[in-house]
C-alpha cells in the first residue's frame, strides 16, 4: 500500500503512515525526528554542534542514521562538513564504503551567492567529494 499523503516536517502521523507503507527508507527531521529512517537536523536550528552531537548520538544509538540537512549559506555547508568530520563511520566499520556508511551531506547545486560567494575560501563539491580548506578561521567577504 502506498501513501499519497503529503508531509510537512511538523506532521508526524504524516511520517508514520508513509513510513509504513513502503519499505524504502524515509528521510526528513529538519524540525521532527519521529518516523524515519535518516534523520536530517538542520545544524543551525538545531543548537549548534554540540546538540547535532547530542541528537547523531541518540538517533545512532537506535539505529537512525544522521546527515545533516543543510540550504542556505557557506556558513551552513562549512558547518555540515565539519560536523561530519567528527563522527565516525555508520555503521562502524574499519573501510568505509562510499553511500553505504561514509557520511554525506545534501548538497543544493544551483547557483547559490550566500553559498557561493560568501566565504573567501570557498567550498567546493564536485561530484561524490566536497573540498573544503582546513584553515583556523572561516574569513568572510567584506559586504
Amino acid at each position: 500500500m502506498w501513501s499519497s499523503r503529503t508531509c510537512v516536517v511538523e506532521d508526524r502521523a504524516g511520517y508514520r503512515e508513509v513510513r509504513s507503507s513502503t519499505s524504502i527508507a524515509i528521510a526528513g527531521g529538519e524540525c521532527e525526528f519521529t518516523g524515519v529512517d535518516i534523520a536530517q537536523p538542520d545544524i543551525c536550528v538545531s543548537g549548534g554542534f554540540s546538540e547535532w552531537m547530542k541528537i547523531q548520538a541518540l538517533a545512532s544509538s537506535f539505529g537512525v542514521t544522521v546527515i545533516p540537512h543543510v540550504w542556505g549559506s557557506g556558513i551552513a555547508l562549512a558547518a555540515a562538513l565539519h560536523v561530519l568530520a567528527s563522527i565516525p563511520p555508520s555503521p562502524h566499520t574499519a573501510h568505509p564504503v562510499p553511500l553505504q556508511n561514509e557520511p554525506i551531506v545534501e548538497y543544493d547545486r544551483n547557483p547559490n551567492p550566500l553559498r557561493d560567494e560568501l566565504l573567501t575560501t570557498p567550498i567546493t563539491c564536485k561530484k561524490e567529494n566536497c573540498r573544503f580548506p582546513i584553515i583556523p578561521d572561516w574569513e568572510l567577504k567584506s559586504i
